[in-house]
């Protein structure tokens, strides 16, 4: 599928810093494979009532994914 998206750049240049991705097209995906990631612990942790430490379980599906 293809998008037109408006980003700010500064935000844009921000998550290439912190990423270390300089190319656009896989900055965003990686971006929305982590916001799915996250969204699946969240929910994970809800249904379970586990209280682990989600950003750790998040970057681990997030680099299972990879």
């Amino acid at each position: 599928m293809r998008t037109t998206v408006t980003i700010d750049d500064d935000k844009l240049e921000s998550a290439k810093e912190f990423t270390g991705i300089s190319d656009n097209q896989i900055l965003i995906r990686s971006a929305i494979e982590y916001i799915i990631a996250y969204e699946k612990v969240v929910a994970r942790a809800q249904e379970t009532g586990n209280c682990r430490d989600v950003g750790l379980i998040v970057r681990e599906l997030y680099n299972e994914a990879k």
